[in-house]
């Protein structure tokens, strides 16, 4: 450093830790000032103290009364810290220990560090800079905007993200990867221009964020289930083939073109016909109704209705079965057997009116012929679907651990065990707010959502998820005591966190977005098993 370059204390008994906390007043969680950033000149950067670690006092002082509502404000990290310690008249250098919560330590952590006073530092022109020597706080060096507009805001994008991005917020790595990458010049620029301790911890914050959103990697993940899912799929689509025939085989079938004439449709009534293959496109809704429209002009148009019909439900319900426990990526295509009904059609179609002769559905195909449901039969179900019923059901037991729970749901959605992952989830409601009220609901059925999120599962673990792991259990807490008088269990709560894992350039590494659940909550009755308490894709 120059004789130009220093470091000015202004006044000495202007001090503080120069850590940034969030209060933590959850009645069901460890209460104090949770960490979310380390200034990088504090003294506590050369501690153990970790982002995330929970301040519960110091010395022998407790923040319990600090917690309090409208009294947060004097606790460190908090924006009146100064003016506690002036109150106390310390000084620059004045040596504290701070109590810590961190999860998963067996007892609180003593770490020891320095009130610090605040520090103004020149560069070589004697200009305020970030560190000493540099970079002056606003200068660019060419770049956008200035060095200290830009470091405020990097500084509160590494702690959003290290501050339990993962786990809380539901950040999109690979999004957040790229605007973190954009950094890397100006963090270059400073280690070259601005060499110092400044530089060094600005590239050490920056690197920990990088590999914090580069996610886990793995070096195997068992892809057995993928195996099991394509030999699913090889089986029923030999049955799909059998069927197929054997019906064509049992039936009169009629060429479907060229269509006769809608004032000719007596001549056609009670004739089955097998209708060519047609994509969603062909499938609109007029009138209030929904139809697939099959030909065209010259060879005459067929009408099957998708709305309002026994047949049409069997067969949407053997598509959603095929879907749960074969293949959830089906294409979207559809051939239809059907029986001409001697009714008119007229349809809005392509922006025209256009006449058909209306067909019941008396069979389908689709995807490219994998699925078949034939609907003669009340009870139809996809061809070969006995034959799924064959694998290994998941089983548990009520005393599982509620990681084995989870990865009972996993292994569930994995092979294609619906009724084994839907037996996990609760059948009851006990709902806790912030200021401690809980409300429980004994009798709740959470009607309706388990088909979205048992098909967003299979489709997610069919394709772009591989696998999926517990990565860590949350601490247990007890959100009702129980209550005879009232008829009220006790109930206990746990957080669950898995990794989502995908293959990106011939390795497997975890990643998060909107599409994929990270965290899992479990509850259980007067100890009994645990189960889950939200319905959601995994």
């Amino acid at each position: 450093m120059s004789a130009k370059e220093y470091t000015r204390i202004p006044d000495d008994t202007d001090v503080k830790t120069w850590i940034t906390t969030d209060a933590v007043t959850d009645p069901f969680l460890q209460k104090g000032f949770r960490v979310t950033w380390i200034d990088w000149d504090s003294s506590f950067r050369d501690s153990d103290l970790q982002i995330e670690d929970v301040i519960v006092g110091y010395d022998d002082v407790s923040f319990e009364s600090f917690l309090e509502p409208g009294k947060h404000g004097s606790a460190i990290g908090q924006y009146g810290e100064t003016t506690y310690w002036q109150n106390l008249g310390v000084k620059n250098g004045h040596a504290i220990t701070l109590k810590v919560f961190r999860q998963g330590a067996k007892e609180h952590l003593l770490i020891p560090g320095k009130l610090l006073a605040r520090r103004f530092y020149y560069d070589s022109e004697e200009k305020r800079a970030l560190g000493p020597g540099g970079p002056p706080s606003m200068s660019s060096d060419g770049f956008s905007g200035s060095w200290s507009g830009w470091y405020e805001k990097l500084v509160w994008k590494m702690s959003y993200i290290l501050d339990g991005g993962w786990d809380h917020r539901r950040i999109n790595n690979k999004k957040e990867m790229e605007e973190h990458d954009s950094h890397k010049e100006r963090i270059d620029y400073i280690m070259e221009h601005y060499p110092g301790k400044f530089a060094d911890l600005v590239l050490s914050d920056w690197q920990k964020v990088h590999e914090n959103l580069s996610g886990k990697e793995v070096g195997y993940v068992d892809l057995e289930y993928r195996e099991i899912g394509a030999k699913r799929i090889e089986t029923v689509r030999q049955e799909a083939d059998n069927a197929w025939a054997k019906m064509q085989d049992e039936l009169d079938i009629v060429p479907a073109f060229p269509a006769a004439d809608v004032d000719d449709r007596d001549s056609v009534k009670d004739k089955t016909v097998e209708l060519p293959w047609i994509s969603q496109r062909n499938i609109i809704n007029d009138l209030g109704q929904t139809f697939a429209v099959i030909g065209g002009i010259t060879e005459g148009y067929y009408f099957v209705r998708l709305s309002d019909s026994v047949l049409v439900r069997r067969f949407y319900d053997a598509m959603y079965q095929y879907k749960s426990q074969v293949n959830p990526q089906l294409k979207e295509r559809y051939q239809y057997v059907g029986r001409i009904t001697g009714e008119p059609g007229l349809v809005t179609y392509d922006g025209r009116a256009v006449t058909g002769l209306m067909v019941d559905l008396v069979a389908a195909r689709v995807g490219d012929g994998e699925f078949f449901v034939d609907l003669r039969s009340e009870d139809a179900g996809f061809a070969g679907h006995e034959k799924v019923r064959e694998f290994v059901p998941v089983k548990i037991s009520d005393d599982a651990t509620p990681q084995q729970v989870i990865e009972a749901m996993i292994l569930a959605v994995k092979l294609a065990h619906q009724e084994a992952w839907q037996r996990l989830f609760a059948t009851w409601q006990a709902e806790r707010y912030w200021v401690g009220r809980v409300v429980f609901n004994p009798s709740y059925v959470p009607r309706g959502l388990f088909s979205t999120a048992w098909e967003q599962s299979r489709r997610l673990v069919s394709d772009r998820v591989y696998d999926v792991r517990v990565d860590k259990t949350g601490p247990m807490r007890r959100i009702i005591q129980k209550n005879r008088d009232m008829g009220w269990p006790s109930v206990d709560e746990v957080d669950v966190f898995v990794d989502h894992y995908e293959l990106l350039d011939g390795k497997y590494r975890s990643f998060l977005d909107i599409n994929v659940r990270r965290k899992w909550t479990l509850q259980r009755l007067d100890e009994g098993p645990w189960r889950i308490t939200t319905v959601q894709a995994i």
